[in-house]
């Protein structure tokens, strides 16, 4: 539900979500989709998302 919410939004390079971590990676491209936008995108799904401390480090991967 999470990944197909991902895939359908412009910019998503890769989308991998681990339930068992409760946590999602991506991989995007910040010209295409901002985070807040795949945040908000999570949200809609009934997870609820945010960022990992540091924003755009760790759990946020932006690729041009």
């Amino acid at each position: 539900m999470v990944e197909r919410a991902l895939a359908g939004l412009p910019g998503i390079k890769k989308a991998e979500v681990s339930f068992y971590e409760s946590q999602a990676r991506v991989v995007y491209d910040p010209a295409a989709v901002t985070l807040e936008r795949i945040v908000e995108a999570i949200n809609r799904t009934g997870f609820v998302a945010r960022p990992l401390q540091g924003g755009e480090g760790k759990g946020a991967h932006a690729q041009p």
